[in-house]
């Protein structure tokens, strides 16, 4: 496709025919439409790139500039976000969610993968199964066969700050 336009095709899934539309536009703005009925959602963000299977939702699609949803039922909302999966959430400023399911980076510069996972904080990385990152540079780990957000979970927090005078500090979260 130049620049922009459209791109109709047809693909022969399990014996029935499946057609749907690759869109371009002028912006870089690239998704795809027709694909299980999915003609529907919010408009898409300047540069990003949509292509999921299912959409359950206006907004589950790559709506943030330069974002890339891919998957099923996934939000790229952030700026240069990127999320792949199943029903994952990338919000924040360059976040990415990537695998598993209900796993959301709200947090500028975040990452999350799993299930049930959330890093909302600046640079968090949460992972496993019901971990929460919530502070800054924070990793978490959940699991333990538990089922409830930040129980049963493994955090590394780091802590730092800066002195004028080389006196010990108390360092909070």
């Amino acid at each position: 496709l130049k620049n922009s336009g459209t791109e109709k095709f047809s693909v022969d899934k399990d014996g029935a025919l499946v057609s749907g539309v690759l869109y371009s536009k002028a912006d870089g703005t690239l998704y795809l439409e027709g694909i299980a009925g999915q003609m529907t959602g919010n408009a898409r963000g300047a540069g990003a790139i949509d292509l999921q299977t299912s959409r359950d939702g206006a907004s589950k699609v790559a709506s943030g500039a330069n974002a890339v949803a891919l998957g099923y039922r996934n939000t790229a909302s952030g700026s240069q976000s990127f999320c792949v999966g199943s029903a994952n959430v990338a919000s924040g400023l360059r976040s990415a969610s990537i695998g598993g399911v209900i796993a959301t980076a709200s947090g500028s510069d975040s990452f999350s993968t799993g299930t049930t996972v959330t890093a909302s904080g600046t640079s968090a990385f949460s992972c496993g199964s019901g971990s929460v990152s919530a502070n800054t540079s924070q990793f978490s780990v959940g699991g333990c066969g538990y089922n409830g957000s930040g129980v049963g979970q493994s955090v590394i927090q780091p802590m730092c700050t800066t002195t004028t005078d080389a006196t010990a500090t108390v360092l909070n979260i």
